[in-house]
This record gives C-alpha cells, sequence and structure tokens, in this order.
C-alpha cells in the first residue's frame, strides 16, 4: 500500500513539472512594458523595452550582433544591448540624448524571436514626450532703475528669437499688470558688466545685443513696475523648443524673492536683539518699549544701498559713543524690505554702547560741516546707488537694557593648600546670591551647608567676592563643591542664575592613567613638583551629589620613591567603564542619583581629590562637549542599477568625549541623497538594542545615476516626516558633502510646520552608487616604464587589449592623448606650511596654463593585442606635475573602450622656498613686513626627495608693485637684491621696506625658476625673485 502511495506522488510531481514545461514552452512571447512614459519626460532618460520572459540565455553573449526590429522616430542613435535576461536598452553615443520638445514613437515589430523559440506576433506601439519649454531659474543681475530689474532667466533648454519674443512677462504684484520685456543674448561679459553697473548708471543695459538662440537670456523690463512690488516672471504657454515641434501647454508664473526698491530712499529701521535673543525693529514712526541688550549688535536697514560712501560720517549719536558702521558684506539687494535676502542694504554698528541709556540716533542727508580751518567738508550729500537723497524721518530713539546678569566662576579649580590665593567669584546685576556645597576635608564630610553673600548697590559693574574656600575648610587642604544660586536685580528670562562648582585646596598634583589592565596614578608636589612617596592612594565610587570617601575603597595602594603606584585595571572591577560617560552633573537627569569614580589621596601634609571623569584637567579652560551622534552605514553591494532593492545595514552610537553609547531614546529617519536632487527619505526607522538598524530602498527604474550618501537624522524628541528638506538641501548649502569623514555630527534647529522647533542632528554614514553597466566585448590595460619622470626623460606607454575570456584583441585601431597638469608640490619639511616653495599650488610653473597636452596620437595594436607607443623627451616647464595618459581601442561594435592612468613628473629637481613673515598682530594679524624694520628673508633648498640641499647660490630680488595696468596685472620695480648660500640650515639676507606699498619676492636658481610671494609691509606688496 505504501509503495502505491510513492509511486503515485512520484506520478503526479512528474506530471506536473511535465505540464509547466509545456505551458513555460507554449508561453506567447509579448512585450511587458516601454520605458520612459507620459510626457515631461527628462532628457537623460534611457529607452528600455522589458519583455514578459528570458530573451537570451546566461552563458550567452549580453550584445546584440543581429539587426533589432525596433523602430523609434524621430531616429536615435541606439546601440541596443541586453542590460538584464529579459530588458532590451538602447545606449546612446556618450554625447548624445534625447530631444526637447520631441514626440517619441518605438515600435517594436513582429520577428523578435526568445531562445525557446517563440516568435512576437504583432507589432507594439509606445508613445512618450519630452520635456516642453519652461524656466528653470531666474537670478537677479542689477537693476536699471529702483523699480526696473534686470534678470538672468535660464530655461530647460534652448529656445529662439521668435519663440520668446512676446510670451515673456514680469508680473506686477502690486498692480497685477504683466510687464512686456526686452530679450538680450545672455553671456558672462555681459552680466558681469552688468553686475559691476548695479544701479545701472552706465546703461551698460542698452548695448545692444541681438538675442538668436539660447537656454539662458536677459530679461529687461519695458516699463517700470509698481514701487515695493514682488516680482515674478512669466512664460506663455504655446513655446515650442528650438530642436523640437511641441509647444507648452501651461502658463508659468514663476515667483522669485525680488522685490522693487521703495518710491524714496528712506531709513526703514533699526535692528537689535533683547535678552531672550529676539529680533526687534525699531522704526521712527513706531519706536518700542523693548529693550535692546547692550552686547548684541545694532543695525541700520535702509530702502537701498549707499554707494561707496562711510556712513559712519553722517551718523549722529546721543549721548556720544565710539561707532563704526558698515555695509554687513556677503549678499546683494534683492529686496528693500526682505531681511534675509535684502541684508545688502543693512549696515552693522560696530561699537561700544553704554548699558540703560536712551539713545538718539540721527542720519544727516547732507554733508557735516568740517570742524578744521572753517573749510567746507568734501563729503558728498547721502544718497543711494541710484542717485536719490535719503528723504527723512532719519531720527530713531531706543534704549540699550543693562547688562545680562552674569555669575562666574573658573570652575573646576584648584589652589596650592601652602599659599593664600583665594578664588574669587565674578558678579554683575545678581542680587540673593547663596552658595550652597558640601565640605570634604581632614576632619570628614558636611553636607547642605550655605554661605549668603552681601549685595551691592551698583548696576552694570562687575563685582569681585570671594568664595571662601580657605575659611570654610576645617583643614589646610579639601574639597568645596556645590551650587551658586542667585537672582537678576531687575526683570529678565531666568528666575534663577545657577553655577555649579568644584573647588579644592591641595598640595598635590596628582595625575591618573586607568587602562583596562593596569591603572598608573602619580602624585607630585603642587609647588616643585617632586615626587611624593608613601602616599596612600584608594579609588571609590561615590554619588556625584553626596561625595564621600568610601570605607571599603575599590582598589589601594601606595606611592613608591617615585610618587608613582600601579593598580589593576578597570577591568577588575567595571568590565564596561569605557561605554560608558563619565560625569559628575553634566550629564545626570533631575532627580537621579548618578555614581562616579573618584581618587583620593592622602599624607600627612594633607590630601586632593580626583575626579576620574572625562576630560577633567586643572589648568585649562573645561569645554563640555554636546552629544554627537557616529553612524556607520554600508550596503548589500557598493554597485545598483535603476529599480535595484538596495539593502541598507547600520550602526548608530552617540559619542560623548569619546565614549560610545548606544541610544535608549529619540527618533532616526535615513535620507539617501544623490545627484540633481534625487532623494529618497526612509522615516521613522528603528535602531534595536545593539544600536543597529536595516532599511529597505527601491530605486526609481529611472533614478539618476551617480553616488549616493546616506545621511542618518536624529530628533530627541519627536517623529521625523520631510527628512531631506533638512539634511540635506539645507545641509548641503554650508557645503558638508564636500567630505564624507566629517569629524563630528552637524546639528540645525528646524521649525516644522506647526511652528515646532526641532534640534536635529545628521550624519553621512555610506554610500553606494547607480551605474547603468555598459560593458564592453574587451578590455584594456596600459603601464609604464617607469614609476616617475623628469624633464627630458623619454616615456614608454604599453597598451594591451584582450577579450574577456583572455584572448588577445588583435589589430585594432587606438588612440592615445597624455597631458600634464601642475600639482602641489610633494615637499614636507618640519614648517613646510611657514614656507613658500617655488612648485607651490599657484605658482609652480612659468607658463599660466593648468592642464597641457603632450601627445594626441593614433596607433594600431600588433597580432598580440599589444603596443608601446613612446614619447621622445617630456620638456613641460612644470616644476611638478602629473602625467594624465588616456588610451583607448575601437571594439568592433564600433566604439572605444578607454583607460586612463596618471604618473608624476618632476621638471626640476631641486625646490627653493622663503619663509612667510609671521604673523603681525599691528597690521591686523596679517603676515605682514613693518615698515623700517629689518625682515630675513629666510630661503631654504629641497631636492625632490625632501632632503636640504646646501652649497646653492640663491640670488634673490625684491620688486615694490606700482600701478595696475590691463587684465588685473601690475608694474613691478627692482628694489633690492641680495645674494646667499644655501646650508642645511636656514639661511637668509635681510631686506627693509622703505614704505608702505605691496612687495613681491622672487628667488631663482641657475636654471630660471621663478617664485612669487604675495607679501604685505602694512598695506604693502612685495615681490621676490630667487635664483640658485
Amino acid at each position: 500500500m505504501t509503495q502505491k502511495k510513492i509511486l503515485l506522488i512520484i506520478f503526479a510531481i512528474f506530471a506536473s513539472g511535465l505540464h509547466a514545461q509545456t505551458s513555460s514552452h507554449d508561453k506567447p512571447l509579448r512585450v511587458s512594458a516601454i520605458y520612459p512614459t507620459g510626457t515631461e519626460v527628462a532628457l537623460g532618460d534611457s529607452i528600455t523595452i522589458e519583455f514578459n520572459q528570458n530573451m537570451v540565455s546566461f552563458g550567452k553573449s549580453m550584445f546584440t550582433d543581429a539587426a533589432i526590429p525596433i523602430k523609434v522616430e524621430p531616429a536615435l542613435e541606439c546601440e541596443w544591448n541586453w542590460v538584464k535576461l529579459n530588458t532590451l536598452k538602447c545606449e546612446l553615443p556618450f554625447d548624445s540624448r534625447l530631444a526637447p520638445s520631441t514626440r517619441y514613437q518605438i515600435t517594436v515589430l513582429p520577428g523578435i524571436v526568445a531562445p525557446r523559440g517563440q516568435s512576437l506576433e504583432q507589432e507594439h506601439v509606445h508613445v512618450f514626450e519630452t520635456i516642453t519649454p519652461a524656466i528653470h531659474r531666474v537670478n537677479l543681475v542689477s537693476w536699471m532703475s529702483p523699480n526696473q530689474p534686470i534678470l538672468k532667466v535660464q530655461f530647460n533648454q534652448e529656445l529662439t528669437r521668435e519663440q520668446l519674443l512676446g510670451n515673456v512677462y514680469l508680473y506686477d504684484e502690486v498692480s497685477g499688470k504683466e510687464i512686456p520685456t526686452t530679450i538680450k543674448q545672455h553671456s558672462y561679459d555681459l552680466e558681469r558688466s552688468l553686475r559691476d553697473d548695479y544701479f545701472g548708471r552706465s546703461k551698460r543695459y542698452l548695448y545692444k545685443r541681438r538675442f538668436t538662440q539660447d537656454d539662458a537670456v536677459m530679461v529687461l523690463p519695458d516699463e517700470n513696475l509698481s514701487f515695493e512690488s514682488k516680482v515674478s516672471v512669466v512664460l506663455s504657454a504655446g513655446v515650442s523648443g528650438a530642436l523640437g515641434q511641441l509647444k507648452s501647454t501651461k502658463r508659468l508664473v514663476i515667483e522669485t524673492s525680488i522685490t522693487t526698491f521703495t518710491e524714496e530712499f528712506r531709513l526703514l529701521g533699526l535692528h537689535c536683539r533683547d535678552f531672550h535673543g529676539e529680533s526687534l525693529f525699531i522704526t521712527a514712526e513706531q519706536p518700542l518699549d523693548a529693550l535692546c541688550a547692550v552686547q548684541a549688535s545694532v543695525s541700520l536697514e535702509f530702502s537701498s544701498r549707499f554707494d561707496d560712501i562711510n556712513l559712519t560720517d553722517y551718523v549722529q549719536l546721543e549721548p556720544s559713543a565710539d561707532i563704526n558702521i558698515y555695509l554687513k558684506s556677503g549678499q546683494r539687494i534683492t529686496s528693500s524690505r526682505n531681511t534675509f535676502q535684502g541684508i545688502g542694504s543693512r549696515y552693522v554698528h560696530r561699537g561700544t554702547l553704554a548699558p540703560d541709556t536712551n539713545y538718539i540716533l540721527e542720519i544727516n542727508s547732507e554733508p557735516p560741516q568740517s570742524v578744521e580751518g572753517g573749510r567746507q567738508s568734501s563729503l558728498a550729500s547721502l544718497k543711494d546707488g541710484f542717485g536719490r537723497t535719503l528723504s527723512g524721518p532719519n531720527q530713531i530713539k531706543f534704549k540699550t537694557a543693562h547688562h545680562s546678569p552674569m555669575m562666574s566662576l573658573r570652575t573646576p579649580l584648584v589652589v596650592d593648600s601652602a599659599d593664600r590665593y583665594e578664588p574669587m567669584l565674578s558678579l554683575q546685576n545678581v542680587e540673593d546670591v547663596t552658595i550652597i556645597y558640601d565640605l570634604m576635608d581632614g576632619h570628614g564630610t558636611i553636607r547642605n551647608q550655605t554661605r549668603q553673600l552681601r549685595n551691592f548697590d551698583q548696576i552694570d559693574v562687575v563685582q569681585k567676592q570671594p568664595l571662601g574656600l580657605r575659611s570654610t575648610l576645617r583643614s589646610a587642604s579639601g574639597v568645596m563643591y556645590g551650587t551658586i544660586v542667585g537672582s537678576a536685580t531687575f526683570e529678565y528670562p531666568l528666575e534663577k542664575l545657577e553655577w555649579s562648582f568644584f573647588a579644592q585646596a591641595t598640595p598635590y598634583s596628582v595625575f591618573f592613567k586607568l587602562g583596562a589592565l593596569s591603572t598608573l596614578a602619580w602624585v607630585v608636589n603642587f609647588q616643585t613638583g617632586q615626587p611624593i612617596a608613601n602616599a596612600e592612594v584608594e579609588l571609590f565610587k561615590s554619588v556625584s551629589t553626596k561625595l564621600a570617601k568610601s570605607d571599603s575603597p575599590i582598589m589601594k595602594g601606595i606611592t613608591n620613591t617615585n610618587g608613582i603606584v600601579v593598580l589593576p585595571g578597570f577591568k577588575t572591577f567595571d568590565p564596561k567603564w569605557d561605554l560608558v560617560d563619565h560625569d559628575m552633573d553634566e550629564n545626570c537627569a533631575e532627580n537621579r542619583e548618578c555614581t562616579a569614580y573618584f581618587l583620593y589621596v592622602e599624607t600627612d601634609e594633607g590630601q586632593a581629590l580626583l575626579p576620574v571623569v572625562d576630560d577633567y584637567q586643572i589648568g585649562r579652560s573645561r569645554m563640555i562637549f554636546n552629544d554627537y551622534i557616529d553612524h556607520w552605514a554600508t550596503t548589500a553591494q557598493k554597485l545598483y542599477q535603476p529599480g535595484d532593492t538596495v539593502h541598507i545595514k547600520g550602526y548608530v552610537r552617540r559619542d560623548r568625549h569619546e565614549h560610545r553609547t548606544i541610544f535608549q531614546d529619540g527618533h532616526f529617519a535615513l535620507c539617501v541623497s544623490g545627484p540633481r536632487e534625487r532623494e529618497y527619505e526612509i522615516n521613522n526607522i528603528t535602531v534595536n538594542e545593539f544600536g543597529a538598524y536595516d532599511a529597505i530602498l527601491k530605486l526609481n527604474k529611472q533614478t539618476t545615476l551617480g553616488e549616493y550618501k546616506i545621511v542618518l537624522v536624529y530628533a530627541p524628541d519627536s517623529s521625523l516626516a520631510e527628512v531631506c528638506r533638512v539634511a540635506v538641501r539645507d545641509y548641503d548649502e554650508i557645503d558638508v558633502y564636500s567630505a564624507l569623514e566629517l569629524s563630528r555630527s552637524d546639528s540645525v534647529q528646524f521649525e516644522d510646520e506647526e511652528n515646532n522647533v526641532q534640534f536635529l542632528q545628521f550624519r553621512v554614514g555610506g554610500k553606494f552608487e547607480v551605474h547603468e553597466f555598459k560593458t564592453n566585448p574587451i578590455r584594456v590595460s596600459q603601464s609604464f616604464d617607469a614609476e616617475y619622470y623628469e624633464r627630458e626623460d623619454s616615456m614608454i606607454i604599453t597598451t594591451k587589449a584582450e577579450l574577456h575570456a583572455g584572448d588577445p584583441y588583435a589589430n585594432a585601431p587606438s588612440r592615445v592623448h597624455v597631458t600634464i597638469s601642475a600639482k602641489t608640490l610633494p615637499v614636507k619639511v618640519d614648517d613646510d606650511y611657514e614656507y613658500k616653495f617655488s612648485a607651490g599650488r599657484y605658482g609652480n610653473h612659468r607658463k599660466r596654463s593648468w592642464d597641457v597636452g603632450i601627445v594626441s596620437d593614433e596607433f594600431q595594436l600588433n597580432r598580440k593585442g599589444f603596443y608601446e607607443y613612446t614619447i621622445d623627451a617630456l620638456t613641460s616647464d612644470f616644476y611638478y606635475g602629473e602625467i594624465t595618459v588616456e588610451t583607448s581601442v575601437a571594439s568592433d561594435r564600433g566604439k572605444y573602450v578607454a583607460v586612463t592612468s596618471s604618473v608624476p613628473y618632476f621638471g626640476v629637481d631641486q625646490f627653493v622656498g622663503i619663509r612667510r613673515p609671521v604673523a603681525n598682530y599691528r597690521l591686523s594679524y596679517s603676515r605682514g613686513i613693518p615698515i623700517g624694520e629689518p625682515w630675513p628673508i629666510n630661503v631654504l633648498v629641497v631636492s625632490k626627495d625632501n632632503e636640504i640641499v646646501p652649497e646653492k647660490v640663491v640670488s634673490i630680488t625684491v620688486y615694490r608693485r606700482g600701478k595696475q595696468i590691463l587684465n588685473g596685472n601690475y608694474t613691478w620695480y627692482r628694489v633690492f637684491d641680495c645674494e646667499v648660500i644655501s646650508t642645511v640650515q636656514v639661511e637668509a639676507c635681510d631686506f627693509t621696506p622703505p614704505t608702505e606699498t605691496i612687495t613681491k619676492f622672487k628667488p631663482k636658481f641657475s636654471i630660471p625658476k621663478a617664485i612669487h610671494i604675495n607679501l604685505k609691509s602694512t598695506s604693502t606688496q612685495l615681490s621676490v625673485n630667487v635664483k640658485v
């Protein structure tokens, strides 16, 4: 019976397998999908065709040798390759892509045959449309008048003059009118000249530049817009591209942050901040009762910007104060009121204002009278860049607040018990100050002691009061620790001010090195530094807020004659000591007792107590770091194709004082950021008890190719959404992604849609790449006959081509292209930063070109797939650089397969350097040369092997800079010559700058090699020419 059942099961399995084979064999061949789809398709997208079954077998070539029955209209130079077993892709030439404003039709004709013999029975037609004309970006360039901006408008494709005429408008938000425009041909020279003529005084926008065809234009309004009107750019519907027939179907309105100026040139108001850090804006018409914090900067905002004028000369401040007002740089004017974009019209006051003072600030539109000799002032009337005189009212009244309440005591602090120095507490605008402390000295421990400090009548004055350490201790040495509490003498955001402290008097300095297996303590005399022998050393654990010496220490020992005692390591008493934070109170939550380790030292002369906490060190300011995050992320593979699934595995740690712990709370998310603003968000990922997470990301089939970075976002309080908006776009503006390995995670305060402020941290943890695998039937390699080359050397470049199976690829036409580029000199001396060498980044060659072609040639491989190409002599004038060789071999498919390699090049074998002047604090921290004082021109000669070269004659010539001539160049006048002989030490000759000027130094070798070192003597540029 059992045998019959087994036979029936085997027969059923065989029958079902046979049926499946028959069904698979009979499955009709059809097209599953064709991409891209729809309208507004990006020009960089690729055409791919997916079938419902495999079309090539494993082990077969993925290249299609036969003609493919696929028709593309309009025609494209498609090379059809199987990128997957069932997916065919059109690969275009490197410099080709889809045409804009074009309707493409792909027809898959009958005739394609699957490996099992199925044939496509009927044609499959697919249609998609590429992008139609749209505005890509709008930038303000300059102004024709206060209400006529000149804009640079960039489109997503090239357009012709005929297509744009009458179709580009400026929308006036105040009047609701569409303003007609004039279109001019864009060029960078024109854009630069218009930016230089920012206020339109030279009328450079009138120059005739007829627009023909481009993807960027200059747009000028034909009429005045309303004053104080926000500007938008309008592109009408029905505009076609220069290279296609499709027309845009929608009227596009692009809003900008550009606002026209006010009708009059006016003082808009005064900016300051209050105690809370909130911004205040005070106008002449509406003075505020709020007080400006005296420590904060004060700035004046105008409706436009001055042009080359010192505003300080026109400002009167009562009571008077030493002030200087300057334009806040870094921004151009883009509006009259938008304070973020309009920073160009904000002028910042620099000076000292008195606390609790009523000020009257007045701007005089006319120049003040000169008080010297009764002469009229030479200053011009106060006008903006458009020539408009400042209109009133120009008087603003404001009041400063008192100085912020302050309590300051350097902590932790240690004083010598044999000395009389008393730590002083600095107080300002604080009253009812109470010191709440515990005491630990030679007589034991007492707790919850208080001492009231007397109040002062003076306001805004820093008062000093003794902490009372020595008078409080009952023995010569001991520890006093606790909190100083006080109240502000006037209304202040904080109800109470607190300052924690830890102070002690001791005769000893204690050094402690805690290791995993062994521990070392070293005790020396505080004054003399002599070792202390026979000192009792104990390590104990205590609640940091209830410090007391333990009767049962963890370990103890006696110092030897060198003041040293060796004890067991932390593995013996706390194996996970190095995995947790160790702080006395900074990281201890409220209403929670935190424990800490302490090292106690005692002799007959006194005692010392050393908290074993992170970065506890006496003698420098103690910096308490915030928490940081460390993030490591990896993917299952480093290279993916569009449409693939990416598996991400990551680890997260909290990093504080270089100790890493696992997060116990908070919210996490991922932002995966790629090229062209392609972003993927994975919100609310879960970090397990091991600090690990995993995530799955499905790539879009049309995703952008390139490198993707995995950014972890952490929010301690609330869940995360739209994390890429903060972690990538805002973060990228400060160029964080210029380096993947960040020393610390960065953070940002972010206001969500409900106006809740979140404090977010984010860290790049890993990366992967997305590429299309454009494999080739051959592989190419190259090699050189040397590891580096010198001037006049010959160079042999060996090229080898072979099939992937290993057979030679013979007699193929090939190309070679060799270039050399200047590189930073690889000289490394002890203080190389202090030297400017003759092969530095900006002056390591005589000809001012950075990338020079040496060879561009063609050749043919031999029957073994080899070729040796010889360059007889390398004669580049670069002092040091890099030779880059690209060789490419033509495949039987008509495409070239290239390989690129680089090798160092030395144009000279010795380099001369001049020591830079030391930073001169009298000259605004610049590396300047004081006038009338000898400056030693220190010279050092170094070989390419980093060895100092002696007995070289170095000729030095100093030039003074004269007037500027064409193209930003200057005339230079010879002012000094000297000669030194190099030795293994630095040699020098003295030069004394006679006048205030710019000077240039040129050291030269016998084979002329120039070094240009721009230095300052007060405001003087020098040029030194050195010859060896």
